[in-house]
C-alpha cells in the first residue's frame, strides 16, 4: 500500500520530535568545529625542532652503550635510539620495544604504549632523572615562550586529547600565568601534538559528547547508537525534502500558516539535503572506522635490537642546523640518520670500529638510504613486498590534516595494487593504511561531510550557514509542536 502523504507526515514530525535534540547536538558541535578551525587552523606534528649547535659537535660523546648502560636498559631490545639537543647538550633518547599487546601479532605498525623512554646526557653520561616530564617542559617552554607546568601524562584519549590527535603517550601541559592555554606533547616525535585554547577546548568537549557520545563507555553501544541517530536523521531528512516540495507544487509555500510552519518548511528545503548528506557520510564514516579502528603510532614500529658500541662521529652535527641523529639498521648495517631544521635527511655509515673515529671513511654518507628505509618500513608494517610511489609533503582528500605527519612515503603493496600505505621515516611508523574501502570512506568523508572539493572561502561560511539552518529548523519544528497550553488562546 502507498504510502500517504498524511502518514508520512505523521511519520516526520514524530522522528523529528525524538531527534530534535541530537539534531542540534550534531548541529552546534559542526558549527563550533568551523569556527574554532577558523580563529585556530590546525597545525602537523614536525618533529624536533632545537638545534644541535656547533659548540655540541665539538664535545666528546659517550658511545650508545655507555648511554644504554646509564639508561639501565641493556637487558631488553630498543625500539630507538636518538640523540637531540636539550638546553644545548645532546642527549640520547632511548626508547625500549614494547610488546604487541595480547597473543595475536600486532596490528601493522602498532607495537602498543611503551613507558620506557631514558634521556641520557651525551657528555657526562648522566641519566635525566624524570627525563621525559623535562623534554616535555623544555619544548613547550619553546613554543609557547612562556613559564609552564605540568599537569599530567596522558596513556589514553579523554574528551579534551580526542582520538583524532593519534600520538600517545603525551603529556599535558599549561602555561603558568595562564592555565587555561594548554597544549599536548609527544616526546617520542619530539614536538607539539596538540594546542588547546579555551576555544579549542570547549569545541573538542563538544565534539567528543554531543558528535561522538563519548559518555557512553561500551565502543559497540556508542557506534550502534550513532547509527541509529544517523539513519534517524537520513529518513528525516528525505521525508523533509519530500513534504516541503509537495508544498512547493501546491504553490502554498509562501502562503501556508502559520509562519512558523512557513520557515519550517523552507528551512526544510534548504538545508534538508546537506542533513541527508551529513547524515549518510556520518553513517558510512562510523561503519569504516569501526570495521578497520586506525590505533595510535606513538612507537617505531622496527624494533632496534641491541645496538654495538658506536659513537657518534663530531661533524654530524657540527653543521649548524641538525636537529636529530636518529641510530638505524639498514640491511644488517647500522647507520645514523640526520635530519636538519629544514627536514632534509642524510644518512652517514656508523662503523662500530672507529671508536668515534671522524675520518672520511668512518662517517660516509650512504645515497639512497632514505629510500630504501621506507622500503624495508613498507615491508615489515604489510608483512610482504612493496613498491615505493614517491614522497607526500602535502595533505590531501587521501591523506587528510587527521593523519597528522609530514612528509610521508607512499608504498604500494605487490600482492595489494589497490592499497597505499604512508609512511614516516621520522616516527618509524605506519601512519595510514588506505585500501579501496578506507579511501571510498575517506573520499566520501572529505566530499559529503567536509565539502573539500569547494575553495574555504565558500566552504566556511557554507558549512556555518548549514550548521546554523539546521538548527533554526529543528528549534522550529520543535516550537511547532509545543503542547496547548503555550499556544494563544
Amino acid at each position: 500500500m502507498a504510502l500517504s502523504q498524511k502518514r508520512l507526515l505523521a511519520w516526520h514530525r514524530w522522528i523529528g520530535l525524538s531527534l530534535a535534540l541530537i539534531t542540534c547536538a550534531f548541529a552546534v558541535s559542526g558549527l563550533s568545529r568551523t569556527l574554532t578551525k577558523v580563529v585556530h587552523p590546525p597545525q602537523g606534528v614536525h618533529g624536533p625542532r632545537e638545534v644541535m649547535t656547533v659548540a655540541d659537535g665539538q664535545t666528546a660523546l659517550i658511545s650508545t652503550q655507555q648511554a644504554i648502560q646509564a639508561a639501565g636498559m641493556a637487558d631488553q631490545p630498543l625500539a630507538a635510539l636518538r640523540l637531540r639537543s636539550l638546553h644545548g647538550i645532546p642527549h640520547y633518547q632511548i626508547i625500549g620495544a614494547a610488546p604487541a599487546r595480547g597473543p595475536a601479532a600486532p596490528a601493522m605498525g602498532d607495537l602498543g604504549i611503551n613507558p620506557n623512554v631514558a634521556w641520557v646526557n651525551a657528555s657526562s653520561g648522566e641519566l635525566l632523572t624524570d627525563g621525559d616530564r623535562q623534554v616535555a617542559l623544555a619544548i613547550a617552554s619553546r613554543e609557547l615562550r612562556q613559564p609552564v607546568i605540568v599537569g599530567q601524562r596522558l596513556d589514553a584519549f579523554d574528551y579534551e586529547y580526542v582520538f583524532i590527535q593519534r600520538l600517545l603517550p603525551v603529556w599535558r601541559i599549561a602555561e603558568a600565568d595562564n592555565p587555561s592555554m594548554r597544549i599536548t606533547v609527544s616526546t617520542v616525535a619530539g614536538d607539539i601534538s596538540s594546542r588547546h585554547p579555551p576555544l579549542a577546548q570547549v569545541d573538542r568537549s563538544l565534539f567528543s559528547l554531543l558528535h561522538k557520545f563519548f559518555f557512553i563507555k561500551n565502543r559497540e553501544l556508542r557506534e550502534g547508537f550513532a547509527i541509529l541517530l544517523c539513519l534517524g536523521i537520513l529518513l528525516l531528512g528525505l521525508s523533509a525534502l519530500w513534504l516541503s516540495w509537495r508544498v512547493w507544487r501546491r504553490g502554498a509555500l509562501l502562503t501556508i500558516r502559520p509562519a512558523a510552519r512557513r520557515a519550517h518548511l523552507w528551512l526544510g528545503l534548504l538545508f534538508g539535503g546537506f542533513a541527508v548528506i551529513g547524515a549518510a557520510s556520518g553513517i558510512l564514516h562510523t561503519v569504516m572506522v569501526y570495521v578497520a579502528e586506525r590505533p595510535p603510532r606513538p612507537n617505531p614500529a622496527q624494533a632496534l635490537g641491541l645496538p654495538p658500541n658506536l659513537s657518534p662521529p663530531a661533524q654530524l652535527h657540527a653543521a649548524g642546523d641538525v636537529v636529530e641523529l636518529d641510530l638505524r639498521q639498514l640491511d644488517g648495517i647500522w647507520l645514523w640518520r640526520q635530519r636538519n631544521i629544514q627536514h632534509q635527511v642524510r644518512w652517514f655509515a656508523a662503523d662500530s670500529d672507529a671508536g668515534g673515529d671522524t675520518s672520511e671513511a668512518a662517517t660516509a654518507e650512504i645515497s639512497g638510504a632514505e629510500e630504501r628505509a621506507a622500503i624495508l618500513l613498507g615491508e615489515r608494517v604489510w608483512g610482504s613486498a612493496v613498491q615505493l610511489q614517491g614522497l607526500q609533503t602535502t595533505f590531501d582528500n587521501d591523506y587528510p590534516f587527521i593523519n597528522r605527519f609530514l612528509p610521508v612515503w607512499r608504498a604500494r603493496p605487490v600482492n595489494a595494487p589497490g592499497t597505499t600505505l604512508y609512511l614516516s621515516t621520522d616516527l618509524g611508523n605506519l601512519t595510514r593504511k588506505l585500501d579501496p574501502w578506507d579511501r571510498f570512506q575517506a573520499r566520501s568523508f572529505s566530499w559529503l561531510h567536509s565539502w573539500k572539493w569547494l575553495p574555504e572561502f565558500i566552504r566556511v561560511p557554507l558549512l556555518l550557514l548549514t550548521s546554523t539552518g539546521i538548527i533554526i529548523m529543528t528549534l522550529s519544528g520543535l516550537w511547532l509542536w509545543r503542547p496547548r497550553w503555550m499556544r494563544r488562546p
